[in-house]
């Protein structure tokens, strides 16, 4: 027994090893007959996909029936070893014979070849569990999930029930704490290797497998979604449905000094594989942590002038799924430091997929996460969400860890958008994939300035559901523009900070009069009044005026239309005492005087009759009275607009 698997490793080592190339027909052997092509999709499709396509009024085409037998009979007679059919590429992938006898351009159904691309990536090593202390129900997992409205979510009773989310990754063990509900509950409906070609997905020595630490990071991504162990670790959707697809290979490699290591050998024609039997029994969304840059096939590959979102094996497949109805959602990348590539990846480039980038716990860009834009230069990544220090599932140690990538925000940001389709689904609405995603890129909490590191932002949840509004608000100093982190925003009674991009959330529900005043360490504080009517999100910038510590004094804003803010600071100690400001036209005619002791007044465009003032330029002398007999004079130009 024990020789018959080695030698199964050994003669699956050398399959692997050899290349595969793609070989693309040039049709499916059918009449152009509507009605033919749909009988024969009817039969290949699971009626959870059949369901998907009929609600979203998505007509069947040629990309839903098999690739034509004769032509892969053909093939296979020229002793081609066929690997996997793509029935959206019209393609198959093979390892050919060492010798051929015919070329394969001679043959009339052949439209073209090319190599199946390879990727090797090393595997981040994961980071050991900080005792961290624990919060009811969400446990070391709070951060992630408040980062983007899941606590508000479950609270409404919203956890992903009846969602069907697909996964793309390297293998699953499916067998430990986290995911006990899961296939106890038969939620676990389908999963296959496509590997392997077996229904195992996690590590099976009987059955060929060779790749020990494959079950490692899929079953740290899967717990971002599904992992159910209150007070411990909770997925963002605990009670989606999930179909799991293995398409990578985990490699051992020898480092210098013996060391064992570990990586990760992608294969496109595997995820292609992957994603079309995703679509054929029904997903919702599918999610993939798996990212295709420069490969290994003998020198052939991507470049960056592919990533235009229709070159890429991978994101043409990922392109062809968003069209049947399908929200894909694809990790950005880890390639920001990577200095021989330094972009996303694909399929990310894709128009139709959510590419997702990291933040940390201050939602801060991690420093690994691939920037965009697109080679035709769209922006990238679409999202982000929590991907340093994100709470995941070690399989090895059986307990809670911390591990960084994209790998982790792109699931988490997947499970968000099963928690807003269940919302959207029970409040009667029917949403297409990538009205989905549109829908949580225009609520989350940059998309009043999307750029190339985070996206549209962060998602809220309950905002893109219509359970609450928001208001979203900007802190930004008036002069460099640069965003104040750490400042404080008060909205009515409730107390905010800012993150590390400037930004704070505030979720409302109730209709009325909104104060929001914001302030910093050495800014003037500024208020901003809404009145808030329901279904609205109000996006606010207020843009704080720096002062100095000594002596100053400040009019704003300037020009001003009703009001203007005068403000002053005399001596050492900041003191603000008695003063008097003097108000002229610009032709030097007395208009008005004002005092006050309180260290700034407010003028109301008008003159000693109370009568409004037209436009023009107006002088202000102010002299403020310090400590003793000091005094503080200014002379300063006023521009008033009505």
């Amino acid at each position: 027994m024990k020789k018959s698997l080695i030698l199964t490793f050994f003669i699956l080592t050398a399959i692997f090893a050899q290349d595969k190339i793609w070989i693309f027909f040039t049709d499916k052997c059918l009449p152009p007959d509507k009605s033919l092509v749909d009988s024969i999709a009817r039969m290949t499709l699971s009626e959870r996909a059949i369901r998907r396509r009929e609600k979203l009024n998505i007509p069947f085409d040629e990309h839903d029936i098999p690739v034509c037998k004769a032509y892969i009979d053909s093939i296979k007679r020229l002793g081609y070893n066929i690997v996997n059919v793509s029935r959206w590429l019209n393609a198959v992938s093979v390892i050919p014979p060492q010798r051929q006898s015919i070329s394969l351009s001679s043959l009339s159904f052949v439209r073209k070849t090319q190599p199946v691309a390879r990727f090797r990536q090393r595997i981040t090593p994961i980071k050991t569990m900080e005792r961290v202390s624990r919060i009811q129900y969400w446990g070391q997992s709070m951060l992630q999930a408040m980062m983007v409205g899941a606590d508000i979510m479950h609270q409404r009773g919203y956890r992903g029930r009846g969602v069907l989310i697909g996964m793309l990754d390297s293998g699953y063990k499916i067998d430990v704490p986290p995911f006990d509900s899961l296939v106890a509950s038969g939620r676990l409906v389908a999963k296959y290797d496509f590997v392997h070609h077996d229904t195992s997905v996690g590590y099976d020595s009987i059955n060929g497998d060779w790749d020990p630490m494959g079950f490692v990071h899929g079953t740290m991504t899967l717990s971002c979604i599904a992992a159910d162990i209150p007070d411990q670790i909770m997925g963002i959707a605990p009670e989606a449905s999930i179909a799991l697809a293995k398409t990578e290979i985990v490699d051992s490699v020898i480092e210098p000094g013996g060391v064992v290591d570990y990586e990760r050998r992608i294969e496109e024609d595997n995820w292609v594989a992957g994603i079309e039997w995703l679509d054929s029994i029904g997903v919702d969304i599918v999610t993939s942590s798996l990212g295709y840059t420069y490969f290994t096939t003998d020198g052939w590959g991507y470049s960056f002038s592919d990533l235009d979102g229709n070159t890429a094996v991978t994101t043409i497949a990922a392109d062809l799924a968003a069209k049947k109805g399908i929200a894909v959602f694809n990790s950005a990348g880890n390639q920001r430091m990577d200095y021989s590539w330094g972009h996303i990846v694909t399929p990310a480039d894709g128009d139709s997929v959510c590419a997702v980038g990291a933040v940390n716990g201050f939602y801060q860009i991690a420093a690994f996460s691939s920037p965009g834009p697109t080679a035709d230069g769209r922006i990238k990544p679409d999202l982000s969400a929590l991907g340093v220090n994100a709470v995941v599932w070690d399989p090895f140690s059986n307990s809670v860890v911390f591990n960084n990538g994209t790998s982790f925000s792109c699931p988490i940001v997947a499970a968000t958008a099963a928690l807003v389709l269940q919302a959207l689904r029970d409040k009667g609405f029917t949403t297409h994939g990538w009205e989905l995603i549109e829908l949580m890129k225009s609520t989350a909490d940059m998309a009043d300035s999307p750029n190339n590191d985070y996206g549209w932002g962060v998602p809220k949840a309950p905002v893109a559901a219509g359970i609450l509004d928001a208001i979203y608000i900007l802190v930004v100093d008036s002069i460099s523009g640069q965003p104040l982190t750490n400042a404080v925003v008060t909205v009515n009674d409730d107390t905010l900070f800012t993150d590390g991009r400037g930004r704070a959330t505030k979720y409302i529900s109730e209709e009325g009069i909104y104060n929001i005043k914001a302030s910093c360490n050495g800014f003037l504080s500024k208020t901003i009044t809404i009145n808030h009517r329901r279904g609205r999100i109000h996006r606010i910038a207020a843009k704080l005026m720096p002062f100095a510590e000594s002596d100053f004094v400040i009019c704003y804003p300037n020009p001003f239309r009703d009001t203007l803010k005068i403000i002053w600071s005399w001596g050492p100690s900041g003191t603000r005492k008695h003063a008097e400001v003097k108000v002229f036209s610009a032709d030097g005619e007395f208009v008005r005087s004002l005092e006050t002791d309180e260290g700034s007044i407010v003028w109301d465009g008008t003159n000693s009759y109370g009568r409004r003032l037209k436009s023009g330029v107006y002088m202000l002398y102010i002299k403020a009275f310090g400590e003793g007999s000091e005094e503080l004079k200014r002379k300063i130009k006023v521009v008033m607009i009505r």
